[in-house]
């Protein structure tokens, strides 16, 4: 933060929030809306900032498919072109935080683009200081219902071409979908927690209680902390 120095364990997390939710974090309430959700935001309203029709969704510019019909009919191909294509894991929860990758950053600041987009998620910054203790309180709670949790950043692709990489990278776990959005997105720099529950949930939302985070975690203003600079730390530290 601006004018002082804070160790974070593992690397930097940032949930960016309207202040009025904060009491509500620091107890320990990850609240994880489902990707449709996202999806329907932009279609409804055009809102292109937390909204996303893309949301986990795999684009495809044109391909070619084999379908199989189960009334025993001889398969069919069909040609597939500028189509979003869902998935088992397409409606899966997310809770979205902003993260500095220690892979990619020794230093970092905000562009002034992020700055002038990020400001709108909300005034106020919710920093961990140990990201291990975090996905430690995660995966116990989810454990304990039976759940399924990935976690790790998002990567951004272009849109207008069909990666082939991306496609592979799904085939051992179709949840890997959840961790692509396209390049227009890219100011985000999202580390996402992805919970797939074990049952059929009504609600959009779901409301994951891993206890008080108090312990590790800081609440700033938005504006201090679009204004800080990173630095590396130690291998397992960043400052």
């Amino acid at each position: 933060m601006p004018n002082s120095v804070l160790q974070v364990k593992g690397f930097p997390l940032i949930k960016f929030h309207p202040s009025c939710r904060t009491e509500g974090l620091l107890n320990g309430c990850l609240y994880m809306k489902t990707l449709d959700w996202y999806r329907k935001l932009e279609n409804k309203t055009a809102d292109c900032l937390l909204g996303d029709i893309g949301e986990a969704l795999w684009h495809v510019n044109e391909a070619s498919f084999v379908v199989v019909p189960l009334s025993g009919d001889s398969p069919a191909s069909v040609i597939t072109k500028d189509a979003w294509v869902k998935t088992v894991h397409s409606n899966d929860y997310a809770f979205c935080m902003t993260g500095v990758d220690p892979n990619q950053h020794r230093t970092f600041a905000f562009t002034q683009k992020q700055k002038d987009k990020i400001v709108g998620f909300g005034d106020a910054a919710l920093l961990f200081t140990d990201v291990y203790e975090l996905f430690n309180r995660v995966k116990r709670k989810v454990n304990a219902l039976g759940y399924m949790v990935t976690h790790k950043f998002v990567q951004y692709y272009d849109e207008s071409e069909d990666d082939v990489s991306r496609s592979i990278s799904m085939m051992p776990d179709m949840r890997n979908i959840a961790f692509y959005k396209r390049e227009r997105y890219a100011f985000q720099q999202e580390y996402r927690i992805l919970v797939t529950p074990n049952i059929k949930i009504k609600e959009d939302f779901i409301k994951l209680e891993i206890g008080d985070i108090r312990d590790i975690s800081v609440v700033y203003k938005t504006e201090q902390m679009l204004e800080s600079r990173i630095k590396e730390g130690n291998p397992n530290d960043q400052t």
